[in-house]
């Protein structure tokens, strides 16, 4: 009899060894007075000691999860506000140019937007006319505007050189 129960307490211990931790300990092992039922209530303390523990990891790991997410959301959101700060420095910088500025996608060529310098000197609205592309202003062949477009997706700058434009009448 004392083998048997001393077997089931051991097999407990094992099952927890295993990472099983949901099972417990027979009432009837907990209950006794001898030697093995203090060893079984000494397992189930711990046991539970340990569940709880577990829980309060748990809940930590929750919280930790959740502030790190408000954290990251503040960051985004400056981030976000400081790059919008930025654009905005930059937009009023190149519309305060007195050179004709004009901004386009090197993906696309297409035209972004221009200044007041750019659209007074050539005619062309880049936001009124989202259509338009650098090779519709530039007399340059479509094999030079590819090589400059492929050097500022490369570099990230337009190579300084003079270039001819030509305005939306036609003249250059």
């Amino acid at each position: 009899e004392v083998t048997r129960r001393l077997g089931r307490v051991v097999d407990h211990l094992r099952d927890l060894g295993g990472g099983n931790f949901s099972a417990r300990l027979e009432r009837q092992l907990l209950d006794r007075d001898d030697e093995i039922g203090q060893v079984a209530h000494a397992v189930d303390v711990m046991q539970t000691k340990r569940q709880a523990a577990e829980q309060e990891l748990d809940a930590s790991h929750e919280e930790l999860v959740a502030l790190y997410d408000d954290l990251e959301i503040a960051e985004r959101t400056r981030a976000d506000e400081a790059l919008a700060e930025s654009e905005q420095r930059y937009l009023m910088v190149i519309e305060q140019s007195p050179e004709a500025v004009l901004l386009f996608d090197p993906d696309t060529g297409k035209l972004v937007k221009g200044n007041a310098q750019f659209i007074a000197q050539f005619g062309f609205d880049p936001e009124k006319e989202p259509f338009l592309s650098i090779s519709d202003l530039s007399v340059d062949s479509l094999e030079n505007l590819q090589t400059v477009l492929n050097t500022v997706r490369r570099t990230g700058m337009l190579p300084a050189q003079r270039r001819l434009f030509r305005h939306r009448n036609g003249t250059l």
